[in-house]
């Protein structure tokens, strides 16, 4: 299965760590380099969001480094969209390939790809639950991790489900982790393991965005109107309230129409 892991080519740590873990298991991938979030432009950066709907859904603005995160992701699923293999494995540098990474990517490629994307990390919160579709393998289970995941340190996508995320690109509103994984708003397939087949070493620091300037969120400027009570109502009632509802009462659909689909 091809293998592609985005990083930024002075991210000289990463991409030895990376490499390394390959090496050992003789596993071929290739680079992707990173968009740089310092050669974004506050032209090109006000052209590629969506302002009004950010503010709908956050106080704070997306940063640069966010905006280069989405790009670079959306530049390796092209490749994947535009390739010749069913699926392939999309990767961030900060990656920790598991004991059991070589046998679940052999195991998920003898799976018919009946998924647009499937994580190979998977993260649980106090908040999140499993629910198991299939085995995978000797030891793993392919699920639905609810009521959605947001997580792009590792994961398969399918070359159908490669060309539908291109086909819906759109001006930018969320980090690529959140904006893949509205299964409910974008039709998606997503699925998920019971173990992580990748983990991450650096509790989700990001290197792109610390080298752009811009910082985390925490450290960012928040939009000058964003706590006004219509702007609360707005976020809370329109966006927040919406997506939540929405999730949990699609749900049940979700899951019937995933079991349904992994036994034709």
């Amino acid at each position: 299965m091809r293998i592609i892991v985005i990083s930024l080519p002075r991210a000289t740590e990463r991409r030895a760590s990376i490499t390394s873990q390959f090496q050992k298991l003789k596993i071929a991938f290739e680079f992707l380099d990173a968009t740089d979030a310092r050669a974004i432009s506050d032209a090109d950066y006000a052209r590629t969001i969506d302002d009004e709907a950010r503010r709908r859904h956050s106080y704070y603005p997306l940063t640069k480094g966010e905006v280069a995160c989405r790009i670079s992701h959306e530049r390796a699923i092209t490749l994947v969209a535009n390739g010749n293999d069913p699926m392939a494995v999309i990767l961030e540098d900060d990656a920790v390939l598991q004991p059991n990474f070589t046998a679940t990517l052999a195991a998920i490629e003898n799976l018919d790809p009946a998924f647009d994307i499937l994580t190979l990390h998977k993260f649980m919160g106090s908040r999140r639950f499993f629910v198991p579709l299939q085995r995978l393998g000797e030891a793993n289970q392919i699920g639905i991790i609810g009521y959605n995941h947001t997580s792009c340190l590792g994961q398969v996508i399918s070359q159908t489900g490669a060309r539908k995320i291109i086909e819906q690109k759109s001006p930018y509103s969320a980090p690529v982790d959140i904006a893949l994984h509205r299964w409910w708003a974008s039709g998606l397939v997503i699925y998920g393991l019971r173990e992580s087949a990748v983990t991450t070493f650096d509790a989700g620091y990001s290197y792109i965005d610390a080298q752009s300037g811009t910082g985390h969120h925490r450290h960012a400027i928040s939009y000058s109107d964003c706590k006004t009570p219509f702007r609360r109502a707005m976020r809370f009632l329109l966006t927040r309230k919406v997506d939540s509802i929405a999730k949990r009462a699609l749900f049940p659909f979700y899951v019937m129409r995933s079991f349904i689909n992994l036994r034709r």
